[in-house]
């Protein structure tokens, strides 16, 4: 987005977070990069934006053409009907919803489509039982926002999470005070932003052990000696993986090999 000056037709804003700051340098010039899904829209277009983020009306309100707001609440189907788990999910299914009726797609097809769609790799997958625990590969969270909807979505189950990576400047506060309203017993750390991360969730006083490792071979065990038996261990590092991966995919994958299981 950074260096286009046309906008789809159809645009999506579907949250705001301060992400890629060590590119961009400030969030600001962040902002700026993502502004121009809408700024260059005409009295034609459509942009859809998520009414939760101020940020996302505050986009979309750029924009010369039609605003349509969404929240979970326009997701035609509940949770308990689709195979993904999360409020945030079905305000993704929600914002894909209000998009295909507008492109003329029957509501039969809609429904039939949220209800069957699995999801991709590495966000929220349930590798199953291991060891006594499962294991949850939510290796596509590069973002405290996004870990912190990952433990929304999982609920007290998770007394293990595995957190850290390279380190892009973000803030961990908010991630520290939501593991202190969690049953997570157990933080893993890796290198990189782990230090910032155990000072951020010290600073919210959490009763949680400490851990560090600087492999995944290293993390898996640690978490087979600390998780509790039929408890969640969670990957959802909450930091990028380019210090020690070639991408969030090679981390997911190197977790479920040290946990036994064969990578497709």
């Amino acid at each position: 987005l950074m260096d286009v000056t046309v906008s789809p037709h159809i645009a999506v804003i579907t949250s705001f977070f301060p992400e890629h700051l060590d590119y961009h340098g400030t969030l600001d010039a962040y902002k700026e990069a993502k502004t121009h899904i809408a700024r260059f829209q005409v009295k034609d277009d459509l942009i859809f934006f998520n009414s939760l983020f101020e940020e996302a009306k505050e986009i979309a309100g750029m924009s010369k053409g039609k605003k349509i707001r969404f929240s979970a609440d326009d997701c035609p189907v509940a949770l308990d009907e689709i195979r993904l788990i999360g409020e945030h999910n079905r305000s993704n299914m929600a914002a894909a919803t209000l998009v295909t009726r507008q492109l003329g797609v029957s509501e039969d097809v809609i429904v039939k489509v949220l209800k069957a769609f699995r999801g991709l790799p590495h966000r929220l997958q349930s590798l199953g039982l291991h060891h006594g625990i499962e294991w949850i590969d939510d290796a596509i969270s590069t973002t405290p926002e996004s870990t912190i909807a990952a433990l929304d979505a999982l609920g007290d189950r998770v007394v293990t999470v595995i957190l850290g990576g390279q380190d892009r400047g973000n803030e961990f506060s908010g991630l520290a005070k939501r593991i202190k309203g969690s049953s997570v017993k157990t933080v893993i750390l890796f290198p990189g932003s782990g230090p910032r991360i155990r000072e951020a969730i010290g600073d919210a006083h959490a009763d949680v052990c400490f851990q560090e490792a600087d492999t995944m071979e290293k993390a898996v065990e640690l978490a087979k000696k600390h998780t509790m038996q039929g408890g969640i261990c969670l990957l959802s590092t909450a930091s990028p993986s380019y210090n020690m991966f070639r991408n969030f995919e090679e981390k997911g994958d190197a977790f479920a090999r040290s946990i036994g299981k064969n990578v497709l």
